[in-house]
């Protein structure tokens, strides 16, 4: 469960920000480590990317810290399928590799596909299809 997403863009643009008393330019995300302990990561990053996470999450109807947890872990989990130094880290702090890390799919889309509660937990080993609510969004010869 996360307890805290916050986002402000600078002065500019405080109105558009959920808790406009944080830091100018700084995304915080509180992070989930085991269970319901959370850490707090801040990231300092540019306007263009804060508003980008913010218009991002409000797409996928999330949160920002939601919506970069499953991205930030996609792409180590995806690197560790491959790479045997990323791996070694995920085994020395007993994660295990995501169920979804071997498939060609696994990151961005999985948001959109049919079958994503079912993967996440390892039960399809099928491949992607996209939600009819998304498939309207895609564009014309998109390939996933």
């Amino acid at each position: 469960m996360l307890l805290h997403t916050s986002l402000n863009v600078g002065s500019k643009k405080a109105e558009k920000c959920w808790l406009p008393s944080i830091q100018s330019d700084t995304v915080h995300l509180y992070l989930p480590i085991r269970g319901d302990q959370l850490k707090r990561l801040v990231l300092t990053v540019p306007d263009e990317i804060a508003v980008l996470m913010k218009r991002y999450a409000d797409y996928k109807n999330n949160t920002i810290s939601n919506v970069c947890i499953e991205l930030i872990k996609a792409n180590i989990h995806k690197q560790a399928y491959v790479c045997k130094v990323i791996d070694g880290i995920l085994e020395d702090l007993n994660i295990p590799i995501d169920k979804r890390a071997h498939k060609n799919c696994y990151g961005y889309a999985c948001a959109s596909c049919k079958h994503i509660d079912k993967c996440r937990v390892g039960l399809f080993d099928g491949s992607y299809e996209v939600t009819e609510d998304c498939a309207k969004n895609l564009k014309p010869g998109a390939v996933i």
